[in-house]
């Protein structure tokens, strides 16, 4: 589970740093005579290291912080998320919160080893001007290996969105009642149409979700930029508080909130935000921060500082050159970073359920009370739905990050 929840990180991460990586030294290794193997492990694997390890951070702490598949899937092994959750629940306050710290401290113990490793990766290479594109490649049993790897992994990933689409035309009920003896329909799509209530829930999600991805990445921007600029313990505090989230619960973020802004404070701005909606896209910020911060990070790590140091011996303000130089080489960490804090924010359960009220309820709380009821084929073709929302989502993110690309290098790189 975990792995099919977190590999779109590394995924992301890599296949946008791919993008931007200079193939001259790839294509010199080529014409020495390097095969193709020792060229990946000896020149592309050692540039690769920035976006790898920034996927690593927030795929380790968010599995550690998972809940919703340990609860499911765990079994009997028990876990310190979900030994909060009964702690919690069993009334156990004190327990709950120490088990909490343990979470936390761990958390920030693997995040401190990775930034420690991290300093002593060599800074990417750079190159002045446009980076040279692999525009072909050869055919060979490396290739071909290859795609039947990537087309079973294809299969895989989508093996659970075809079960959730043959769930959605089971009429509710029916496989408990009659096994597998029964009949495909529209029932379920038909029922959720005919509600007036129906779009409320997708309201929510969709708004809480754009909302969190202006906040997250204005946050995201102004913190790699200040982590970039100098590298002191001021910096390194920032940097580790923006990842930490990432390692926090989601139960546990959700009760951190009502206790923060249950009551008017000048965070507030003096009222109170629980039982509002505002409440939720304030968690989905805090809680995918972590993303666009690692995004924004590994991006500004290729970018050739001579571009703005050019920019400023002409004259130009410092905002200036942010805006014109440095910004516009952002755009395709940020578009990524936006398609996954949108993602995250639709489905996100485990804090919503704390935090929602009837007014504010989300796609995901629908899913759970439908499920909760027993109307498991409901569920699911709200899941479909759900699921057709962020495909279109992501195929206008990937539409953006294409045209930014054939605008900047004039062709697509044969990756």
């Amino acid at each position: 589970m975990h792995l099919y929840s977190f590999y779109p990180l590394t995924f992301l991460f890599v296949n946008n740093f791919l993008k931007t990586i200079d193939n001259s030294s790839i294509e010199a290794a080529r014409v020495l005579g390097s095969k193709k193997f020792a060229t990946f492990y000896y020149i592309l694997l050692p540039q690769l290291k920035p976006p790898l390890v920034a996927a690593s951070i927030l795929t380790l702490m968010t599995s550690m912080a998972s809940f919703s598949a340990p609860f499911i899937f765990g079994g009997s092994r028990r876990f310190l998320t979900t030994e909060i959750y009964y702690a919690k629940i069993n009334g156990d306050t004190s327990l709950s919160a120490l088990l909490s710290i343990l979470l936390v401290l761990t958390s920030l113990i693997c995040l401190v080893l990775f930034r420690q490793y991290n300093k002593k990766i060599p800074v990417a290479p750079v190159t002045k001007g446009v980076t040279r594109r692999v525009t072909s490649s050869r055919k060979g049993r490396f290739d071909i290996a290859h795609s039947i790897f990537v087309a079973v992994f294809a299969l895989i990933i989508l093996l659970p969105v075809l079960s959730l689409i043959f769930m959605s035309l089971i009429p509710d009920s029916a496989v408990m009642q009659t096994g597998a003896a029964f009949n495909f329909s529209f029932a379920n799509y038909r029922s959720f149409f005919s509600n007036s209530d129906f779009f409320a829930p997708f309201t929510n999600s969709t708004k809480a979700g754009l909302l969190a991805v202006l906040v997250t990445v204005l946050v995201a921007l102004a913190a790699a930029h200040i982590v970039r600029r100098k590298n002191n313990s001021f910096t390194s505090f920032i940097d580790i508080s923006a990842l930490l989230p990432y390692g926090i619960p989601g139960t546990v973020l959700g009760i951190c909130m009502i206790l923060t802004f249950n009551t008017p404070s000048v965070f507030s701005f003096y009222n109170v935000l629980i039982g509002s909606f505002w409440i939720l896209p304030i968690v989905y910020s805090i809680r995918n921060l972590p993303i666009a911060v690692e995004a924004i990070k590994t991006s500004l790590h290729t970018i050739d500082k001579s571009g703005e140091e050019a920019s400023a011996t002409m004259g130009a303000g410092y905002f200036h050159t942010w805006r014109s130089i440095t910004l516009p080489l952002l755009y395709p960490s940020i578009l990524e970073a936006t398609m996954l804090i949108f993602i995250n924010a639709f489905g996100e359960f485990v804090a919503t359920v704390l935090l929602y009220t009837y007014s504010s309820k989300t796609v995901p709380i629908e899913i759970y009370s439908q499920i909760r009821g027993y109307n498991n084929g409901l569920a699911a073709a709200y899941g479909v739905i759900i699921f057709l929302i962020v495909l279109c989502f992501i195929s206008s993110i990937k539409t953006i990050n294409h045209r930014i690309f054939l605008k900047r290098y004039g062709s697509i790189p044969n990756r």
